[in-house]
């Protein structure tokens, strides 16, 4: 049996309005409205999506500030791949998510400070 991360990321998967949501945030960092726009999808929706997104790791949520001095947020999507693997009768997912300089460094150093 699929663990519960296993399930939920196939679910979100294969759901159309989050396959747009991460194609239209791989090119660059995108405001909710503008994904409403984008995707042609309800506001509850790209929200809902969003949340999902981001409690898996897939969606990193930033904070956008304009010239004229209002922010908002915005999400960008670091997935470069999902794989489902099976061996031995047991399912597993890989996730690859691209790392920017800062994030590799921060890992690498938790990994050193926790050896």
């Amino acid at each position: 049996m699929a663990d519960p991360e296993l399930d939920e990321v196939l679910d979100l998967m294969a759901d159309e309005h989050t396959r747009d949501i991460l194609a239209h945030t791989s090119q660059q960092a995108m405001s909710a409205p503008e994904l409403v726009e984008a995707c042609d999808v309800s506001e509850r929706t790209v929200y809902r999506r969003l949340e999902q997104l981001q409690s898996l790791g897939l969606v990193t949520e930033n904070t956008q500030i304009d010239p004229d001095g209002h922010h908002r947020s915005v999400y960008k999507t670091g997935l470069e791949g999902v794989h489902v693997l099976l061996n031995n009768g047991q399912y597993e997912i890989r996730i690859e998510i691209e790392e920017d300089t800062a994030d590799r460094f921060a890992r690498m150093w938790n990994d050193i400070r926790n050896e």
